[in-house]
């Protein structure tokens, strides 16, 4: 089954669908354990080792993207509990009302915040340790500002992709190539 005989993609305009998420980030630099690798024959400068503690510091944030831009981020203050009132009045509310035509069940395989732009976000707000939720912050928006439309467009587009996929998969898991 393609996406084009579901009617999906022609009937509701893929590019004007607002993907949302939000995001835990820590004050902490980034670091892949699983990708990051240094080899070299010298001891390690002070700059090649990224320290971690236990509980660090971290804001939750939330923003949403399509194909031709993307909304302000929103930070949620701490410890506030995300139900469907928080929800609606502090995140859909505040850049304007928003309507939901269809909600598709959670899947980050299907959500592009989740498979590609959280972690453009996080490698380059986190790129460094911050000593503050403030200078985190600061580094989250502008680093948010600087993605750009020509970047978000195909990040975007893929859905159509993944999607078709999800189809040939019947639900299940998917990889792509």
């Amino acid at each position: 089954m393609s996406l084009a005989s579901t009617g999906w993609a022609a009937d509701t305009g893929w590019e004007k669908i607002v993907f949302t998420d939000e995001k835990l980030f820590t004050v902490e630099q980034a670091h892949n354990h699983q990708n990051d690798r240094n080899w070299s024959t010298e001891a390690p400068g002070p700059s090649s080792i990224v320290k971690h503690c236990q509980n660090p510091r971290s804001v939750m944030v939330w923003g949403g993207i399509c194909a031709s831009g993307k909304t302000p981020l929103i930070f949620i203050d701490q410890g506030v509990k995300i139900n469907k009132e928080v929800y609606r009045r502090d995140i859909l509310e505040a850049p304007g009302p928003s309507s939901t035509l269809e909600w598709p069940p959670y899947s980050p395989d299907l959500n592009p915040l989740d498979y590609r732009v959280w972690s453009i976000l996080k490698a380059r707000a986190c790129a460094k340790r911050h000593k503050t939720l403030e200078s985190l912050k600061q580094a989250l928006r502008r680093e948010w500002d600087r993605i750009t439309v020509d970047e978000l467009r195909p990040i975007a587009q893929n859905i159509l992709k993944r999607l078709s996929l999800r189809i040939r998969a019947k639900g299940g898991h998917f990889e792509t190539g």
